[in-house]
């Protein structure tokens, strides 16, 4: 998964994104370019090993630095970090790899997307994209309506991700 280092730092005042969405972190659009994202992707961001959640980046184009991501105090502590207006991260670019294992889902590594579908749609598709321990049992119930309406032609997708140490990787 390329990862690049950042500092992540509080939001500014006039950044109320970032107070309201715990999910949220912003970047200046010319940094995430330069590693392949846009503005309004997700991206994986770490504290450290143990540290990590899913993160949809927004436009900063006021930083200095370049390699500035700035989140809201709920953002912080999505990182076991609410309290420090600063510290040292990275950014990882690829927030769903598709070559993830189911151990290295549950282990915490990657972020797991699976689609069931027999080829040839009927226009309905049961969603997950918050399944695994993200907001648990979502994955299970897309997957029974798919059971449910087999015979129409459902397709079921879903992003499953586990965090380890026991709380969820988009607290």
């Amino acid at each position: 998964m390329p990862s690049t280092h950042v500092l992540i730092e509080k939001a500014r005042r006039e950044q109320d994104d970032l107070c309201r969405h715990r999910e949220h972190a912003s970047a200046r659009p010319d940094f995430l370019q330069a590693l392949g994202l846009d503005v309004g992707r997700q991206a994986m961001i770490r504290r450290d090993a143990d540290s990590f959640a899913l993160y949809t980046i927004i436009d900063a184009a006021l930083e200095a630095s370049p390699d500035s991501v700035r989140m809201g105090r709920d953002g912080r502590a999505r990182l076991d970090s609410a309290d420090k207006d600063q510290f040292d991260g990275f950014l990882d670019t690829v927030a769903v790899d598709p070559a993830a294992t189911v151990a290295e889902a549950l282990s915490g590594e990657k972020l797991l997307e699976l689609l069931d579908d027999d080829g040839h749609p009927a226009g309905l598709i049961a969603i997950a994209p918050h399944g695994g321990d993200i907001e648990r049992f979502t994955d299970f119930q897309a997957e029974h309506v798919r059971a449910l309406l087999t015979d129409v032609g459902v397709s079921c997708w879903r992003c499953k991700g586990w965090n380890p140490q026991g709380s969820d990787v988009a607290r």
